[in-house]
């Protein structure tokens, strides 16, 4: 998996005046995954030389995110359901740039190449914000493709846990068509949906 496709590098004249903030990360090895083998970590809560870290001084936002029980057992009344995940979602968010040199790190492909400093351009993992502004962001699509996709545009509102959707319908082709919907409205926003086909619930 590429980590650094959305990190820009930092040229020796683009260094802004402070205020900005590095990220310390590192990564965490997951041999045994099917699909992410590294996974990187951010640790926004690392305080800087003031006593003060990054996530001391965001605001995390009020709560947007659907109730996972109720999402759950509201399948229950219905014969038909599917599920899947937005691929990388926070990857696909773009920050403001006024924004991002609050998210530099350092980093460096080969031991025996210099450290060279660069800034994150996508919503990043690990600031208390992020989840909040994620969701909202889906929110907005969902008002954004409503005329042309209204029942992925319900699905955003009603049935989504951060980036998993929990789907149902009554008949196998709502549940076709909606996944349709859903895949082609994330689509045009740029988010990938991988999910299954639409399973009947066995009684």
């Amino acid at each position: 998996m590429n980590h650094m496709f959305s990190i820009r590098e930092l040229s020796s004249n683009s260094f802004s005046s402070p205020p900005y903030y590095y990220l310390p990360h590192h990564a965490v090895l997951k041999p045994d995954s099917t699909t992410i083998k590294v996974r990187v970590v951010f640790n926004a809560s690392s305080p800087t030389s003031n006593g003060v870290s990054l996530n001391n001084v965001l605001h995390t936002g009020p709560v947007l995110q659907s109730d996972l029980t109720i999402l759950i057992l509201n399948w229950r009344f219905y014969q038909f359901v599917f599920n899947g995940d937005i691929q990388k979602m926070y990857r696909q968010i773009l920050v403001n740039p006024i924004h991002t040199p609050f998210q530099r790190i350092l980093y460096r492909k080969d031991p025996n190449e210099p450290i060279k400093d660069y800034e994150l351009q996508t919503l990043t993992s690990g600031l208390n914000c992020a989840p909040y502004l994620a969701i909202r962001t889906i929110l907005q699509l969902a008002n954004d493709i409503q005329e042309k996709y209204p029942l992925a545009s319900h699905v955003l509102k009603t049935s989504m846990y951060v980036d998993d959707d929990l789907v149902e319908a009554h008949d196998i082709h709502s549940a076709i068509k909606t996944r349709k919907q859903l895949v082609d409205a994330l689509g045009s926003a740029g988010f990938v949906m991988k999910n299954g086909p639409p399973t009947q619930r066995k009684f």
